[in-house]
């Protein structure tokens, strides 16, 4: 196999530590067109969360922020359940941070946030992807023991920077970083994974294939991460 460029980027996050808190995008309104597209920087903006990453396969481009998008699949929003076909995994989290891939037809008993996004890449360690048509890709994984959550972006379609996997490439990637069942999220252009900068502005880790590279595109839902800052280091003269 001949040597290509790759950018992954990764956030773990441990769901034992009890001030970790989830969101997933709230409907603005009522019907199917009920999500108001926003980029993975702007809903990290708005919710004031420290880490985000695009979520489930969406209908309906949004030209502009707040844009009636449409969510294909399951969104699940702190209780709060829409959905609109069952033939897509997901990712589950309860109210207590236990995590779970779910494979279709999903059933949402005992969660508190979940999405959907394709299917699952790793399933109990094995390998559930192919070989073909790599692109831009965004998972979530989750370790054996179930403590950590694993939130991953791979660039692609942009030659000589990162040319993007396919999806059996993915799952050993999210595998290296300690993954055991892990879910392919909506990619290509829409993979975005974004934390909370030192300034509290949003700083996008990876680089969107635009266009032009390095643009977000807006998306309908996401899935956010809260968690307390680290107290600052002291530091010992001696």
């Amino acid at each position: 196999m001949t040597p290509r460029p790759l950018q992954v980027r990764a956030v773990r996050v441990d769901l034992r530590d009890p001030t970790i808190d989830f969101l997933v995008t709230p409907r603005i309104g009522n019907g199917t067109n009920a999500w108001g597209g926003r980029t993975t920087s702007e809903f990290l903006s708005e919710f004031k969360c420290q880490v985000a990453i695009n979520g489930s396969v969406f209908d309906v481009f949004a030209k502009k922020r707040g844009d009636p998008m449409h969510v294909e699949g399951l969104s699940l929003t702190r209780g709060e359940l829409y959905q609109s076909n069952r033939r897509w995994d997901a990712l589950l989290i309860g109210t207590n941070k236990h995590a779970w891939i779910a494979r279709a037809p999903v059933e949402v008993d005992g969660a508190y946030n979940g999405l959907t996004g394709f299917y699952a890449l790793l399933i109990n360690g094995r390998n559930n992807g192919t070989s073909t048509n790599r692109h831009p890709r965004s998972a979530v994984g989750i370790s054996r023991n179930g403590r950590y959550l694993i939130l991953m972006t791979i660039d692609g379609r942009q030659a000589g920077y990162s040319e993007g996997t396919t999806t059996g490439e993915t799952a050993e990637w999210i595998r290296k970083l300690g993954a055991y069942n892990a879910l392919n999220l909506d990619g290509g252009g829409s993979t975005a994974l974004v934390i909370e900068g030192p300034d509290g502005s949003p700083l996008v880790l990876n680089r969107p294939c635009g266009p032009p590279p390095g643009t977000e595109r807006r998306v309908a839902n996401h899935l956010g991460v809260f968690a307390r800052k680290l107290p600052a280091r002291r530091t010992t003269r001696r």
